[in-house]
């Protein structure tokens, strides 16, 4: 799906100095199909602001600080409505954000903000403006109308006849039925009671026309004298119109302008929340790595690098919700399915969680033993079923039980996981897979995490055609998710895997530029037998490989002055001893469009950093394996 449609007829103009947040920018527009300019000076800005939509504005450019543009647009009869939203990408005081708003501009942003977040707030200002225009037409359009609309004017004698109307008058008499050609109904008592000496009266009401629209009138009664009196009917029904089209337009710009308050909440509160999530980490391992360089650290040894590998794992898969997370809001997270064991999956997944719930003192019951196949994904399936089980633990108290089950119900493979912790109001069941958003007041705030992973597994459940539910009967009652995939008839796939000793005597190329990445895999290939070269650049790979045959050429993507794409694209072009010799690819790209990528350039699989080593040697192992001692 798109998205986040945009409001825009004409391009954005985007104005930054800086290459890489304009770039970034750029992309998070684009890709939500808008049109961008881009400028890298305010006299640039200034030029070209009058064919766009909407400015997005950097603060701090090389010639005018963004304040001083801000101001001129304004200035500018030309430019002077255009939406102009203040990006910076650093942190300002308020003192910074007011002076922005007071020199003309609408919104105030940080770097970094999510596509989500810039394309509603851009859409916000647009609709804002573009209903500050339509009340504008609608004022222009009412003037018009009373301007020129003439006035009914008539005189009606005591029998209640007609005596003398204007053309406007005879226009809605000739309108009426017979029985109406007399004094309209709506007038009678009226006209009776300025008789009576009660003077000059006011009302409205609405006329009846046969094959015409209602007409809604504005009247005024007084007498003439003892015998009659003068009518003066004013049609209002264009104003009457209007006006509640002009209400309407004023609730769908308190409602935008109120949708846009919320993303900058929202916005806020989010970005808090993932520095923190991916500080707590980083401070573990930070203060970790401090620690065992002492001379007394050996005896820390197992509990530092245990902490560190597993804050490490931690951060990666707060990065991969966060990936996922904007794949899914684009339209893009997919999965690949083959016939899939959904109980031994499971069980994979129970061993992961053993030490979190045994460092929580939380017991695990599972009933996962009987084989069931899905079309499934299988690492999509272990992400499903991993988020399940750790918010389990997460919201149990110590001594907690969470039961995970497995059942055939209906023709589907049934997931239940169920705690007796925390639990949550009912009526917010449905919040919960909503991004961003948590039953707050239900769960404790010391259970962490970015509030990213139910929803994450909503979508992942839904591209395997099936449901996911949960149910509570409330708070401190414990909690129940029950996930439903459709059975399949097929074989599951056998997750057989080769051993790390098939890199036995095997010579293996290592390109990578960071040194320590490069010693660590060099290390654990030598530690499996294998001879390993290691360069930190395309240019001394391609002389190794002009001049010697290996058995895999492993290389990181991002390389200087050459990158692996075009490295490989390169080998595979050229007749030399290693042009089919296999090859993966190891990067910090993880996108499924990287993947497709790294296969057109001739890799012929692909690991995603932070490497994990035993994986790592699986793959590899696993590819030599498939090429039958290539």
């Amino acid at each position: 799906m798109m998205a986040n449609a945009h409001l825009l007829d004409r391009p954005v103009l985007l104005v930054d100095d800086t290459n890489a947040t304009r770039y970034a920018t750029r992309r998070m527009l684009t890709a939500n199909g808008m049109e961008v300019i881009e400028a890298v000076t305010g006299e640039e800005a200034l030029r070209l602001a009058s064919g766009c939509d909407a400015v997005v504005l950097d603060v701090n450019l090389p010639d005018l600080d963004g304040f001083e543009v801000c101001r001129r647009l304004r200035a500018d009869p030309a430019t002077q409505s255009l939406p102009v939203l203040h990006l910076s990408a650093q942190h300002m005081q308020d003192s910074d954000k007011v002076v922005g708003l007071e020199a003309g501009g609408d919104a105030y942003l940080t770097h970094p903000v999510g596509a989500g977040v810039l394309v509603a707030t851009i859409n916000a200002l647009v609709r804002a403006r573009k209903a500050e225009r339509a009340q504008m037409s609608l004022r222009a359009q009412l003037a018009s109308v009373i301007d020129s609309a003439p006035v009914a004017i008539a005189v009606f004698n005591a029998a209640g006849e007609l005596t003398l109307g204007n053309d406007a008058f005879r226009d809605y008499a000739g309108s009426l039925s017979v029985e109406q050609r007399a004094l309209p109904e709506f007038l009678s008592a009226s006209f009776h009671a300025v008789r009576g000496g009660s003077g000059p009266l006011r009302g409205t009401a609405t006329l009846e026309r046969p094959g015409r629209p209602t007409a809604f009138m504005e009247w005024r009664v007084g007498l003439v004298d003892e015998e009659s009196v003068v009518v003066v009917l004013a049609d209002r029904t264009v104003e009457h119109t209007l006006g509640l089209e002009r209400e309407s337009l004023l609730a769908r710009e308190r409602a935008a302008r109120s949708e846009a308050e919320t993303a900058y909440q929202t916005k806020d509160a989010f970005l808090a929340l993932v520095s923190h999530e991916l500080r707590n980490p980083l401070n573990t391992i930070s203060m970790w790595s401090s620690m065992l360089q002492r001379p007394d650290a050996r005896v820390h040894l197992g509990q530092g690098l245990t902490a560190i590998e597993r804050s490490a794992h931690l951060q990666a898969r707060l990065l991969g919700d966060l990936l996922d997370v904007a794949r899914a809001s684009s339209g893009k997270l997919t999965v690949t399915t083959t016939p899939t064991d959904f109980a031994a999956v499971l069980r994979d997944v129970v061993a992961s969680v053993d030490e979190m719930a045994a460092q929580r003192q939380i017991s695990i019951e599972a009933d996962i033993d009987i084989p069931y196949a899905v079309l499934g994904d299988a690492p999509r399936l272990h992400q499903i079923a991993w988020n399940l089980l750790s918010n389990a633990i997460k919201f149990s108290e110590p001594g907690g039980v969470v039961k995970v089950t497995l059942a055939d119900e209906d023709g589907h493979a049934v997931l239940s996981v169920h705690d007796d912790g925390v639990g949550f109001d009912p009526d917010d069941a449905t919040l919960l897979f909503e991004r961003f958003r948590q039953a707050a007041h239900s769960r404790p705030s010391s259970a962490g995490g970015l509030g990213l992973g139910l929803s994450i597994v909503r979508e992942l459940v839904l591209l395997h055609g099936g449901t996911v539910t949960a149910w509570s009967p409330g708070l401190g009652q414990g909690a129940r998710f029950d996930v439903r995939i459709p059975l399949t008839h097929a074989h599951a796939d056998e997750q057989a895997t080769a051993s790390p000793a098939a890199l036995s005597a095997r010579d293996i190329l290592v390109i990578e530029d960071e040194v320590e990445t490069r010693r660590l895999m060099k290390l654990a290939f030598e530690e499996h037998g294998a001879t390993v070269r290691d360069v930190g650049s395309a240019e001394l790979a391609l002389n190794l490989l002009g001049e010697r045959r290996f058995d895999l050429i492993v290389s990181d993507v991002g390389l200087p002055f050459m990158d692996g794409f075009s490295l490989m694209q390169t080998l595979r072009r050229t007749d030399g001893p290693n042009r089919d010799t296999p090859a993966i690819a190891v990067t910090a790209y993880a996108r499924d469009t990287d993947v497709e990528r790294s296969r057109e350039a001739g890799f012929d699989a692909h690991v995603s950093k932070p490497v994990d080593i035993a994986g790592l040697l699986r793959r590899v192992a696993t590819l030599l394996s498939e090429r039958g001692g290539a």
